[in-house]
């Protein structure tokens, strides 16, 4: 049996792919301790400890992933291992709560031990296009009110105009004012194209409608 150093983090990897639920501990194992399990059912996130942490693979189903960020709400650190290289579905995953977002492509023995190490410092990690991103929605949000960021995430969820209108407690025609000036405001000729902003920079909502963790509600 190996030694674990004494200030290991104990990881819980959650994955039911057999080839990753190997090669993670093996790359971890000999300074941390990995415990793999197969699916959320048997995750108990109840923090042991700030060192604590929770590695999701890529084959767990998304509202799943997002009922366990909810459920941790940050009491420990969780990394995301995703198998889409699209930097805006990686910023949701930080702005849903995640500690750090790793590509498959990515993924090798140098790669999670600096995840490990920057998730304990309390740093976010992400590839450099998904933080120019973060960086991108952050400076949007910041110039919208609340108002604009529930009407521009609705519109990206594909609520319809007047589901907008009776959830807001306005009229159509003022949700229509409002898609109008955001599209004007960002240079986009109608609600796809304003869809398809929000969702390229990672400004949304989660897969339920509900605003993503982080941003303003």
């Amino acid at each position: 049996m190996r030694s674990v150093e004494q200030d290991a983090t104990e990881i819980v990897l959650v994955t039911g792919w057999s080839a990753l639920a190997d090669v993670v501990p093996s790359w971890l194992g000999d300074r941390h301790a990995v415990r793999a399990v197969a699916d959320m059912v048997r995750v108990r996130a109840e923090s042991r400890g700030v060192d604590d942490m929770i590695i999701v693979g890529p084959d767990q189903a998304e509202p799943d992933v997002i009922g366990l960020l909810r459920m941790v709400n940050g009491r420990m650190p969780v990394v995301v291992i995703v198998a889409e290289d699209e930097p805006g579905r990686q910023v949701r995953w930080l702005r849903w709560g995640a500690s750090a977002v790793v590509h498959m492509d990515d993924l090798d023995g140098e790669t999670i031990h600096h995840v490990v190490r920057e998730v304990r410092s309390g740093r976010a990690v992400a590839n450099d296009a998904a933080m120019q991103c973060l960086q991108e929605s952050l400076r949007i949000e910041g110039g919208l009110t609340d108002r604009q960021l529930a009407v521009i995430r609705m519109i990206e969820s594909g609520v319809p105009i007047r589901e907008i209108a009776d959830r807001l407690y306005v009229t159509e025609s003022t949700v229509k004012t409002h898609v109008q000036r955001l599209c004007r405001r960002f240079g986009v000729a109608d609600r796809k194209g304003l869809a398809a902003l929000v969702r390229g920079v990672g400004l949304g909502s989660d897969a339920s409608g509900r605003p993503i963790l982080g941003a303003s509600s």
